[in-house]
């Protein structure tokens, strides 16, 4: 009987797809549009979105390709920020919101000279540990019976750009300047200093400034793919104009789309987060931005209730996701701020 299942399962092999297609079974598989249609009209009540992480390649097409909404979300996010993009920095995803420690190393081994037959001294190198905690960013939308009656609007793309804004906005604010306490630690925050700027100038740079908050830093850390520099708009604006003894300016737009612009020779990133020149405010960093960490816990959680504001016809869809970040080495991003008068 043994030996007459071994044949069987012999001549059945690579034959299971015959069977039953492969295509059979993937359609019975549900989008995300129609994941969150079914909590709009009360055939599911919750459901956790999980972040699809694809390359996307511009030249793929010239025409717009529709996107599921957890990409929708998570492209809205970035419009308003950089520190969700892995392409910055460092995003680690956990399926649960325990604490996550992350062990560092404070101090390297040291060696010295020694004399012949004499006892060599011993030096062990020294490790710190930042903890990343998980602390919960969310909303509510509210949309009436009529909105979802309505079958010509865009759901998705309704509910990605608010759930973007709203969650973009937050997350990214406070892992730029978080305090650590009762919220991440933002990059600005967890920052060392790098350089202060001239008394009576209200707190502008100057482009010996950048200079030195560059090379501030180790040259091991400036040789670390990710090293750039980072400002807000405005701040990017008056980089534009400095220029040179020589003449020459210092800002080096880019050429090449998809390519950050330039200054000094290192990448410029735009964080709208960040403040504007002005009197003891951090208004650049420069360093190795994947040093900084971003904890985030699964993706961001839908969930709907139709009994919230059952009284006015309302159906209530909650949002929510839950992160922190922290900079473990905080030499390898430094700060210019300005000067306090």
């Amino acid at each position: 009987a043994e030996k007459r299942e071994r044949e069987i399962a012999e001549a059945m092999s690579g034959l299971e797809n015959v069977a039953r297609p492969v295509e059979s079974r993937m359609a019975a598989e549900k989008s995300d549009a129609d994941i969150l249609r079914e909590l709009l009209t009360g055939e599911r009540r919750a459901y956790s979105f999980q972040f699809e992480k694809r390359d996307l390649a511009k030249t793929t097409s010239n025409a717009p390709v529709p996107t599921s909404f957890s990409n929708a979300v998570i492209d809205q996010a970035r419009l308003v920020g950089p520190m969700l993009d892995p392409s910055v920095v460092t995003v680690l995803n956990t399926a649960s919101g325990e604490d996550l420690v992350l062990p560092s190393l404070s101090s390297w081994s040291t060696a010295g000279l020694e004399a012949e037959a004499a006892t060599i001294d011993e030096s062990d190198p020294a490790f710190a540990k930042t903890t990343l905690k998980a602390y919960k960013y969310a909303f509510i939308v509210q949309v009436s019976q009529e909105f979802l009656a309505d079958s010509n609007i865009d759901v998705i793309g309704f509910l990605g750009q608010q759930a973007g804004n709203a969650i973009g906005y937050a997350v990214n604010s406070v892992l730029t300047t978080g305090t650590g306490t009762v919220q991440p630690n933002g990059i600005v925050t967890a920052s060392a200093a790098g350089g202060t700027g001239g008394t009576g100038v209200a707190g502008a740079f100057t482009a010996d400034n950048l200079i030195d908050l560059v090379y501030s830093l180790d040259g091991a850390a400036r040789r670390l793919p990710g090293f750039g520099v980072m400002a807000n708009g405005a701040s990017i604006g008056a980089m534009r104009k400095l220029k040179t003894s020589g003449g020459d300016y210092v800002f080096v737009p880019t050429i090449q789309p998809g390519t950050p612009d330039s200054i000094l020779g290192v990448p410029l990133i735009e964080q709208p987060a960040m403040a504007s020149t002005g009197t003891a405010n951090k208004s650049v960093i420069a360093g190795h931005f994947p040093s900084y960490y971003v904890r985030q816990v699964g993706g961001i959680d839908v969930a709907r209730s139709d009994d919230f504001a059952f009284n006015t016809g309302q159906v209530t869809l909650r949002f929510q996701i839950r992160v922190d970040g922290n900079l473990p080495q905080s030499s390898h991003i430094k700060h210019f701020v300005g000067a306090a008068t």
